[in-house]
This record gives C-alpha cells, structure tokens and sequence, in this order.
C-alpha cells in the first residue's frame, strides 16, 4: 500500500454507471488493493485519477462496513472454522467461501501464529470463566455460586431480617434479584465469590416505604491524616469487615419484598417478607446501618467528631486513644494501647458478625504497606486498570499528552476558568490534595490565586479541627505558602480594592481567616511551589523535583 492519506472534495460520481454486483470477490478485492497501489508513482494527472478512485475506494469499504448482522455473524463463524452457511440469508451470491479482507483497524495487530479450532474453544473458556455471571440461572449452573448464595441467605435468616407473611391488601411489593460479584485482592487474585441478595429500591417511594436517606461516609483526607499520625507515632492500622453490614440496620417503615428467586417456600410462593432489617439496594439502607453503628459507637464510650461524622475517638487514662474512621461496612483503627484493641475487637464480634483482617493491606482500593520505616500507601493494581483501557497502542507522545493535562490561570479553552490546586503536608508527609476547576471566571492572576488561597483556607480549617479531636490542637496559624504577591497583600488589606471589588464575597472568608491569625499566607518561590504540580503542564526536572517534596517513593518490594 501507499500508506498516504489523500483528502479531496473533487469526486465524481459516475450516475450512468452501477457497481457491477457479478464481480468475484477476488476481484473486487484486487480492485481495492491497486487504487491504493497506483498512487505509488505517476504523473500529476494520475494522481488527480487516483484521488477520485480513492474516493469510491472509500465508500466500497464503507458498503462493506454496513454489512447486515446476520453476515457478520457468518464471517465469524467463518474464523471460528465453522463451514456452515447462517441461516437467513436471502442473497443470490452465497456466502460458502467467500474470503473476506481483514477489516481496516484490525491492519495493525499481528496475531502469534493462527489458533486452531480447540485452541479459539480454550481461549473462549479462559475469557468466560472470569466474567461473573449476570442472572441467577447462569449462578445456579455453578457449585461455587450456588454456595455463595447459600451463605447470604444463611446470614439474612440468622440476622433476622424478615418474616413470611401475606402481603396487605393495597401495599405493594418490592422485587429483589441476585447480584454477583468476584472479589479480588489487592494482588489481583481472586478473594471470594460473593452473592448478594438486593431489593429493587427503585421502585420504592417516598413517605410511603422510606424518608431519609442521607448516610455519611469517610473522606479520604480524613484517611490519610489518621494514617500519617500512626505512622508518626509507630502505631500500627488495624483493619475490620462488617459481614452483610445492610442486615444490622433497624426499620421504622413497613417494607415487603418478594421471595428471592431459588428460595421460595414450598406450599407458601404467594406470600411475601416484611423486612424487620434494611436490606442492600433499599433507599434507606446506608442510613439504617450508619445509625445502627452510631449507637454501638457512643454506647462503648466514643466521641464521634462533628467534622467527620463517621471518626470516632476514644480515651482512656494515661494519654490512651483509639482511633476508627468508618466507610460504610469496612472500618480501621489505631492507637496506642494494645488492650484497648483487644476489647475493640472483641466488643464489636459480639455486636456484629465481623471479619478481623489484621493490618490493614487493602482498603477502598488503595494497597498499603507497613514496615518499620513505616506506611506506604499506593494505587498500583488501579493505575494498571486505567492504563489497560487507556489505548489500544500507547506511544510515548500519549504519555506525554496525559502529563499536560492540567492547566493553568484561564487554561481551559471552553470557559476560559482557571483550576486550584493546593497541598498539605502533615509531618512532612502529603495527606490531602487538590485540582479542581474554579467555580468563576477570574480577570487577572491575582484574582485567580486568590480564589484558590480561599479554597485552601477553607481545607486548612476543616483539618486543624478534625486534628484537633485527635489530640493534636494547632495553637499558632496555618503558614499557607503563595507565590504570588498581590494576592498575599490583598488578604491582608484592601489596597487593592479597585482590583478585587468585583470578587465574589464568599472568597474573602480568607481574609477574615487572615485577620483572625487563623492563616497566613507568606511568599514563596515559584520553584518552590509544590501546589504547581496540581496546576501546571511541568519541565521534566521541575516535575521530579516536585513529585520528591510530595513524598512520593517507590514502594519496597515485599518477599
């Protein structure tokens, strides 16, 4: 081929003349390949020649493109080594040996030699057996689905979570279905296979069978913050798994659901289950369980914090603390006192049907790794994830494109709004960060830097009173480092008014903060902004430099 791409508006269609449907497909396929091949050498006018053939070398292929299913669906069988013709088909040429071209964006991959019959059959198999199956009449075929969804059942009986009763003439009930999923590590083997029974919440409707729904889950600066304490301290993080945590979450409506499909009782299929439980999939199952694991929390004598409703703290003599952040039925906790766990623990076995899974290794998807020079936390098996549905043929000027992703004061095109980034650093370690689009249209980069100063202010208060339920109480202000000095004048005083009158309101909080001794922002080089990795497209040594004061590291290899 030539390999030139040929654009033209010069077409000509030839409206006297029709395509010649008697033509072999071997011809036809020769055809294709000398348009492209004349273009190789030839006089000006050839080539004009050669630029129509291109034009109607196209729309072959796009005929070819728009094939009906049913041909499709004989061309793989035809790969496959299937002879046999699909039924259907209604054309005049048959389609018994036809040999088809390989289509255009499949030029670029060259297979390792040709599969055999029992070999594509292999590969199919190797393909389907990691898929998780989508109905309960797939799951049913398999023993180890079958088990899974034995056990759930299992935990919802035991649980107490429903009664058989007859369904109340005028209410309706909600369906259910199995979901399944197969849990993997944070190696990327397989865990466990689970099955999970969930009520078709959307058919519920609200003051009838749910209210409030509003259940709060962990941030992850909160996270974070507590591991870097433990990691300062030595302390190791403990990590817990609430079994069928839905299950535990007290019912203030009248809830009936259908028998789940496989289980339903012999003799008695017309009736129903009121659930005395939430179940997952219910609108207010997340809430049900939060204040079922709230109560538990402050009956064992914790302080839950009114910054992040699902820490909770508790104090013992002696300086003893204990330290859970909760996410929804996974929870991990530190401290300083061995006992204090052990009755942690024990104490919530009794409450709940838990799974004690030791150090925490693998949490929300972020592997973590604890050692004597301490905690390590990394997204490897997520990256890979992204990058293996990035791009089919990745090149080095792709990853280049990823690296300037972000931009800078007005950067984005579209709405010409600038981002904020910033950084914190807790024993010199970064636990919380951010890039995000500005909310307004700043007019200057003074304007633009300080609605991103706001932002970080705003972060920096949330944390010094989360800190400050820890046992780590900020008694002087929080030194926020700018590199622009018409906006550290600006959150001093109002010497540039006739610049900043325009700003939105809510963005001079900062300099009430400022006032307050709250914060302070003091200059600092432009090459000594580490926020500008959050902002900027970066030279190569500017971005090592950076991504060093952030603390990033390889991880080491565990044996």
């Amino acid at each position: 081929m030539s390999k030139k791409i040929v654009v033209s508006r010069d077409v000509v269609f030839e409206e006297d003349k029709c395509w010649n449907w008697g033509k072999s497909n071997e011809e036809v396929r020769l055809d294709v390949l000398e348009w492209g091949d004349s273009n190789e050498e030839g006089s000006e006018d050839e080539q004009g020649e050669d630029d129509a053939e291109e034009g109607v070398a196209v729309e072959g292929r796009e005929r070819e493109d728009s094939l009906s299913s049913s041909e499709s669906l004989g061309s793989l069988s035809e790969s496959l080594g299937e002879n046999s013709e699909v039924s259907g088909e209604s054309s005049p040429n048959s389609q018994q040996g036809r040999n088809r071209r390989v289509p255009f964006w499949m030029e670029d991959y060259v297979s390792r030699g040709e599969f055999s019959e029992g070999d594509v059959e292999h590969n199919l198999v190797l393909f389907t057996s990691t898929v998780d199956p989508t109905t309960f009449e797939e799951a049913v075929q398999s023993s180890k689905w079958r088990a899974a969804m034995d056990l759930e059942i299992e935990a919802i009986e035991r649980n107490g979570t429903w009664e058989l009763t007859d369904l109340p003439e005028g209410v309706k009930k909600i369906g259910v279905k199995w979901v399944f999923k197969t849990k993997l590590n944070e190696n990327g083997k397989v865990d466990k296979c689970k099955a999970r029974l969930v009520a078709k919440g959307y058919a519920q409707q609200h003051g009838i069978d749910y209210t409030e729904v509003f259940a709060p889950v962990a941030r992850w600066d909160t996270i974070r913050m507590v591991i870097a304490l433990a990691a300062r301290n030595g302390w190791s993080v403990y990590q817990l798994d609430v079994k069928s945590a839905f299950l535990h979450g007290e019912l203030n409506e009248a809830v009936f659901i259908e028998q789940p499909q496989g289980y339903e009782k012999k003799g008695e299929e017309h009736k129903v289950y009121k659930l005395k439980k939430a179940l997952y999939g219910l609108k207010q199952a997340p809430r049900a369980w939060y204040s079922r694991i709230e109560a538990y929390f402050i009956k064992e004598g914790f302080e839950r914090c009114s910054c992040d409703h699902t820490l909770f703290i508790k104090t013992g003599d002696g300086g003893k603390i204990l330290i859970v952040s909760l996410y929804v039925d996974d929870l991990i906790f530190t401290g300083n006192d061995e006992s204090m766990f052990v009755k942690f623990k024990n104490s919530m076995k009794l409450e709940f049907d838990m799974t004690d899974l030791g150090k925490m290794k693998y949490f929300l998807g972020v592997e973590v790794l604890q050692n004597s020079e301490g905690i390590y936390i990394s997204q490897r098996k997520y990256a890979k994830k992204v990058l293996e549905r990035f791009m089919a043929s990745p090149t080095e000027m792709h990853l280049q494109a990823t690296k300037r992703v972000l931009s800078d004061y007005a950067g984005d095109v579209d709405d010409r709004k600038s981002t904020s980034g910033y950084v914190f650093l807790l024993s010199e370690e970064v636990v919380a960060w951010s890039s995000k689009k500005q909310p307004v249209v700043t007019l200057s980069t003074t304007e633009a830097e300080f609605v991103a100063a706001a932002s970080c202010a705003c972060q920096g208060v949330w944390m010094r009173r989360v800190l400050e339920k820890l046992g780590h109480s900020q008694g002087k202000c929080t030194t926020v480092l700018c590199d622009n000095c018409s906006t550290i004048k600006l959150s001093k005083n109002l010497v540039m008014h006739g610049r900043s009158k325009h700003i939105d309101v809510r963005f001079h909080f900062l300099r009430d903060l400022t006032r307050e001794g709250v914060v302070e922002l003091t200059h600092c080089g432009t090459q000594e902004q580490v926020a500008d990795i959050m902002t900027k497209p970066l030279k190569l040594d500017v971005f090592l430099k950076l991504r060093e004061l952030l603390g990033v590291s390889v991880v080491p290899r565990v044996n």
